[in-house]
């Protein structure tokens, strides 16, 4: 497993951005040549693929806002306490200043935990998803069709609306699931080398767990090690008892929802162990748009980028305070930019935290590698070893006290190994 160091760290890809087949590109303008000759180059197949995705994606998206017209319609007239609990539907576009909605953590589970298993994903699994949404949305169709307009329809109004409220609810999770294709396969596609060298490490380390053998010395180093920003501050206030404190800067306006942010990454950061405890503090300051892209007493005319628009994520965070944290907005799925860097995508405390442990300097504690599906594209594959670790499992795992001992021993604060 030779170079598994230096090539862990590759799958963050905190600089690949999603393609834009996708998007509208205006013609070249008339430069009065010739047009070459030379043929244009093969589109990648996963590029391909995932516009067909796409397309299925659109349909299921415009469907649902119609039903959700003609809903908020039947609600109105005949049953205006439940039109409240009709949420809108998940916005289709990302873009600056759009905040996620953020969800409670899942419930842990209890009982024998399922051995760790490959998790695959692809826009096959993508469509099979699309297309079962579809014929359930066909139904929720069909039963507000069926709906007479009538004081007495309120009841069937109502279980209406709860089951639209859970095909919401897996419209963002399909949403979320093509984003993330678009990201990890533009990745494998520009770094075929480096993701070469995880996929033939993560079956090694399947294999390994499968025969309930350790994991190789140097894979639990490269996955267990740490390496904190000079501006975190680390003090022990009293035996056994440390405080890490983290300067933050964030363009957020809503103190509501950053405060949501702060609270949910320090929750998760706060371990007890025994007589020992290890404790977060994030110290926020918000810089508005206005002053972060215009300063604080320019006089030429200046704006900030609207509300939706597609920003370019790493000269936008190179704009904020040296020394720092960053949390913003303006990806299509989440990111690791210069800084977390919001999605309109639904987000767990969990997650962020997870997030947060990668800017501390600690990588992804699972493997992420693929398999080659020639026109479909490729399978992104993941093997989560240990999923009480956060690092591993933002779901399931947590803050353990090694993750602080890491950070204590990488600034020399205890001793090492």
């Amino acid at each position: 497993m030779t170079g598994i160091r230096a090539l862990l760290p590759v799958a963050l890809v905190l600089g690949v951005g999603l393609p834009t087949g996708a998007q509208n590109t205006a013609p070249a303008p008339s430069t009065g040549q010739a047009p070459s000759t030379t043929p244009a180059p093969a589109e990648p197949a996963y590029t391909v693929r995932g516009r067909d995705v796409e397309r299925l994606q659109r349909t299921l998206r415009e469907r649902s806002e119609r039903l959700h017209t003609r809903l908020t319609g039947l609600l109105r007239s005949w049953a205006p306490d439940v039109l409240a609990t009709l949420e809108p539907p998940p916005p289709g576009v990302y873009g600056y200043q759009i905040l996620p909605r953020i969800i409670p953590d899942p419930p842990r589970k209890t009982g024998p935990r399922t051995p760790p298993q490959v998790v695959s994903y692809s826009w096959r699994w993508s469509e099979t998803l699309l297309s079962n949404e579809l014929q359930a949305l066909s139904k929720l169709e069909q039963a507000v069709e069926a709906v007479v307009p009538a004081a007495s329809s309120h009841d069937t109004l109502a279980a209406i609306t709860t089951d639209y409220r859970r095909h919401m609810s897996s419209r963002r999770m399909i949403d979320a699931d093509i984003d993330y294709n678009w990201l990890w396969q533009a990745a494998i596609a520009g770094q075929r080398p480096a993701f070469d060298a995880i996929t033939a490490t993560l079956e090694q380390a399947r294999q390994q767990i499968s025969r309930n053998e350790p994991l190789g010395a140097d894979v639990v180093a490269a996955i267990s090690r740490s390496n904190p920003p000079a501006y975190v501050s680390f003090r022990q206030t009293a035996p056994n008892q440390w405080l890490m404190t983290i300067p933050v800067s964030t363009d957020i306006t809503d103190a509501g929802f950053v405060a949501q942010v702060k609270s949910g990454i320090e929750k998760h950061w706060n371990v007890q162990d025994g007589d020992r405890s290890f404790r977060l503090e994030l110290s926020v300051s918000t810089v508005t748009p206005e002053v972060l892209y215009c300063g604080k007493d320019n006089a030429a005319p200046c704006r900030a980028p609207d509300r939706g628009a597609h920003i370019d994520l790493g000269a936008h965070a190179a704009r904020f305070p040296a020394n720092t944290i960053v949390i913003t907005t303006g990806a299509a799925s989440l990111r690791l930019v210069g800084g977390l860097v919001l999605s309109p995508h639904d987000v767990t405390p969990g997650t962020l935290a997870h997030e947060f442990g990668h800017l501390l300097g600690f990588p992804d504690a699972y493997f992420r590698g693929y398999r080659d599906l020639g026109p479909e594209g490729f399978a992104t594959l993941e093997f989560v070893p240990d999923r009480d670790d956060i690092m591993s499992d933002s779901g399931t795992g947590r803050v353990l006290p090694r993750h602080y001992e890491s950070l204590l021993r990488a600034r020399g604060l205890i001793p090492g190994l």
